[in-house]
């Protein structure tokens, strides 16, 4: 019997299959459906879970079926921890994972992006067809997962269960946005306002000067301010870092968790941990840094 999926739905091979399996369990999230009924992928996320099973929280199983993109990308991050050696706890309440690092604790929150709805989504991918890359769209459905959980933090976890003395991390995958990153990851531009590469070349003949301009905002179709700067601004120190990933969990890469990039916060009053900057590549500038790398480190 499978144990994430005991529906044991039947295997599918046609798009009449398919949808007639997904009007008999419209009560199911879709992703979660056809995850269970294409061998391959039902595999693979058998896999992962054998990995995670013993670290899940009582709700895991009834609201993966609810939830299949966010419940899995939780199950990615602490797979991806468990195999850098990385041991940790999920409770009921408060963040996903929660781990001892000698006299300090670290909590880890998972969130997804969504295309959104009305007028600023991230509209569709067009096969066969030209069209840019809505980068702005993306950033802002990035910025606003981000802002979602530093709300939780606020309102919920912080002071009651969460200590300002803590470490605390969000974790964000954008694999369900029907784009890629573009040259650098997006979430970089919502963290830090990296506009676009920009060349200057001085009219007195001198060398060109590469660089990154900065955007500390883009503006929605209704007027509206959407922050790119959420780790130069202050009011954000409470946050340590971040995860990051742009692959969805059904394209992750091997091993396990080396397409997560690490992200410090500079201004922190809790600086990012060395374990975790350890075990994930990625992007860790220093406050007193007056410009900083985009190479990963």
């Amino acid at each position: 019997m499978s144990l994430l999926f005991p529906e044991n739905f039947p295997d599918i091979s046609t798009q009449s299959e398919l949808n007639n399996l997904l009007s008999k369990n419209s009560a199911y999230d879709p992703y979660y459906v056809v995850s269970g009924s294409i061998p391959d992928r039902r595999e693979l996320f058998e896999s992962l879970y054998k990995i995670y099973k013993d670290h899940a929280d009582t709700h895991f199983l009834q609201n993966i079926k609810h939830q299949f993109h966010e419940r899995t990308w939780e199950m990615y991050v602490g797979c991806s921890l468990l195999s850098k050696g990385i041991d940790f706890v999920s409770n009921d309440e408060g963040p996903d994972f929660l781990i001892e690092n000698h006299d300090k604790k670290i909590w880890i929150e998972c969130v997804t992006c969504k295309e959104g709805n009305g007028n600023d989504k991230v509209p569709p991918f067009l096969y066969g067809s030209f069209q840019s890359v809505p980068e702005n769209e993306m950033c802002m459905r990035i910025a606003n997962a981000i802002q979602k959980k530093y709300s939780d933090y606020s309102k919920k976890f912080l002071n009651k269960i969460v200590s300002p003395e803590d470490i605390y991390i969000i974790a964000v995958n954008s694999g369900a946005l029907p784009f890629p990153d573009g040259a650098i990851p997006l979430i970089l531009r919502c963290l830090f306002a990296v506009g676009h590469m920009t060349i200057t070349f001085p009219r007195d003949g001198s060398e060109s000067v590469h660089y990154w301009s900065q955007i500390r905002s883009l503006k929605k179709k209704n007027g509206s301010e959407v922050p790119m700067d959420f780790f130069l601004n202050k009011e954000h120190v409470g946050i340590s870092g971040a995860l990051y990933c742009g692959n969805n969990v059904l394209n992750h890469a091997y091993p396990i968790g080396s397409d997560i990039l690490g992200i410090n916060n500079p201004i922190a009053n809790q600086p990012f941990p060395l374990n975790i900057k350890t075990a994930f590549k990625g992007y860790y500038p220093n406050a007193s840094d007056k410009e900083w790398s985009l190479t990963p480190q």
